[in-house]
C-alpha cells in the first residue's frame, strides 16, 4: 500500500507590490492562489505522493512575473515550508 504524507506550505508576500495571480506545482498537484497583498500570507496544503519540488509562479499587479523550481520533498515525510515572495525573488525557508 502506498503511504500519502502531508505537506503544508505558505506563499508570504514580503514584495512591495501585490500578487495578482500565482501557481504552485507539487507532487502533481497544482493550486492557484492571489490577491495576495503586500505583508499578506496564504497557506496551501498538499499530499505528498513523490519526491517533487515547488514549481511557483507570480504575477505582480504591475505585470511583472517571476518564475522559479526550488526547493525539495520526499515520500515517507511530512514538510512544512515558507515561500516569501520578493520584488526580484522567490525564497524557500523551511519551517522548524
Amino acid at each position: 500500500m502506498l503511504s500519502s504524507w502531508n505537506g503544508e506550505v505558505t506563499i508570504k508576500n514580503d514584495a512591495t507590490k501585490e500578487v495578482t495571480k500565482g501557481q504552485i506545482s507539487i507532487c502533481n498537484q497544482q493550486f492557484d492562489f492571489g490577491g495576495l497583498k503586500v505583508g499578506t500570507s496564504k497557506t496551501i496544503a498538499y499530499r505528498i505522493k513523490s519526491d517533487s519540488h515547488y514549481k511557483v509562479v507570480v504575477e505582480f499587479e504591475s505585470g511583472k512575473k517571476l518564475s522559479k523550481e526550488l526547493g525539495y520533498v520526499t515520500n515517507g515525510m511530512d514538510f512544512k515550508d515558507v515561500l516569501r515572495v520578493k520584488d526580484d525573488d522567490i525564497i524557500l525557508e523551511k519551517k522548524p
